[in-house]
Order: structure tokens, then sequence, then C-alpha cells
């Protein structure tokens, strides 16, 4: 935990006529949240951080995050020099979520408040081997548009 913004943050260098978004977690970013100025310093206008923010560290135990409290991470974002940030909370902001993906130059933040349910105790490999996960993406990249990292565990968020 607390890489997934490094890594994102380095891809966008070789990949500039590709769109590169990167899926991660709100306990996963907290981890590590000087990513954001550097990222913000840096300016890749390819890049785009969409945070799946369940207030929890879902994955060890369901402890709450700095989100469940006063912290929010758009502000926290916009105050690195991120420009482009917004927070969504229901279904109905669907298609700006797509819109700022696609169609916003970057760097982008969105936070997405989405509901935590009890993790479960048992492992999968799937993310206990994350970097032959996102060695998979690179392969896709090549022939898509958009990159995809992956930076969280989806079967601990209820959207």
């Amino acid at each position: 935990m607390g890489q997934a913004g490094a890594f994102a943050w380095a891809w966008p260098w070789p990949q500039k006529k590709k769109r590169v978004l990167l899926v991660t977690g709100d306990g996963e970013l907290l981890m590590s949240l000087g990513i954001l100025a550097t990222i913000a310093n840096q300016g890749p206008e390819n890049l785009v951080l969409l945070v799946m923010d369940n207030e929890s560290y879902a994955e060890t135990g369901g402890q709450p995050t700095a989100t469940a409290g006063p912290t929010d991470l758009e502000q926290v974002a916009r105050g690195c020099g991120i420009k482009e940030t917004a927070t969504f909370q229901n279904e109905e902001e669907t298609e700006e979520i797509r819109k700022m993906v696609y169609g916003r130059a970057g760097p982008v933040f969105m936070n997405i408040k989405v509901f935590a349910k009890p993790p479960d105790l048992v492992f999968s490999p799937i993310h206990l081997m994350g970097l032959p996960l996102l060695i998979g993406f690179e392969s896709l990249s090549y022939r898509t548009s958009l990159v995809i990292i992956i930076g969280i565990n989806f079967k601990t968020l209820v959207c």
C-alpha cells in the first residue's frame, strides 16, 4: 500500500499519447500523500487519479481512515496544486465522471465516495501479486488509448 500513486506518476512519461487512469483507494493514497504534490508540480496532462473513498482500510479489517473524519482528499489534492478536482457521491454523477476521465487535461483528481463492505478474511492470490496484474495491463495499453492501473481490491467495495 502507498505506492500506486508513484507508479501512476511514472507511467505517463513514456505513454504521452495515452490517457493513464489510476484507480486506487483512500487508504492507499493516505499512505503517501506527498505524491499529490509531486504530480501537481510535474503536471502530467494525461494522468487521471480516481480514488474510491470508502473511508476505511477495508483489506486490513475495516479500520476507519482519516476520510471518515474531517480529511477531504479533494481539498488535499487542490491544496497540492492539482487544478482539476471533484468529489462524487451518487450514481447520477456517472456521466460527469466519464467526462473528467476522457475530457479534461490532467492531472485530474476525482474522489468517489463509496460504501465499504466487510472484508473477506481470505486473501486471494490476485491482490497478493499486484505486479503481474499491472504487467497484464501494460500489454493491453499498447492496443488501447487508455492505460488503467489498479491500486485497490474491488471485492472490498460496494458502489
